[in-house]
């Protein structure tokens, strides 16, 4: 459940977006799982969904590593999109999502799906501009000597 106030709106990265509507202090709490708003769906519940729920699962939420669960943000949430520089982070046990950064207000929420998602690369082409810009850095940086 979201925890800080946002709205979504037009994204330069994807389609719609998560922003937030105020300022957000680096290491803010801004939500966590609550099963009276998110929902987890084991194998076999994901497995007996109609095809069209499933859709709607793979598109607005994730396969968790962790507990291997399907994970479905109800809330404002599942509009955040894929940066690999984010602002944001998971906390180790994926049932709280940090502010990486202080976070200005109208300023896109964003997260690396790979934290999280043991699924995310069936949906890595949704994002050709994100990967280009990784890709250019990444050979910047080795041309440059900075890559690590």
């Amino acid at each position: 459940m979201m925890l800080v106030p946002n709205y979504v709106c037009q994204s330069s990265i994807h389609g719609l977006g998560l922003f937030a509507k105020e300022f957000i202090a680096k290491d803010t709490i801004i939500w966590q799982f609550d099963s009276r708003i998110d929902r987890c769906f084991t194998k076999e519940e994901f497995d007996a969904l109609p095809d069209e729920a499933k859709q709607y699962c793979k598109t607005y939420g994730y396969f968790c590593p962790v507990d291997q669960t399907y994970q479905m943000e109800m809330d404002n949430g599942r509009f955040t999109n894929h940066s690999y520089e984010p602002n944001t982070y998971f906390s180790p046990c994926l049932k709280y999502w940090h502010a990486k950064k202080d976070i200005f207000p109208h300023e896109e929420l964003t997260s690396d799906y790979r934290e999280f998602d043991a699924g995310w690369e069936s949906y890595a082409h949704m994002f050709p501009q994100v990967a280009m810009v990784a890709q250019a850095t990444v050979v910047t940086k080795k041309a440059n000597g900075n890559f690590r």
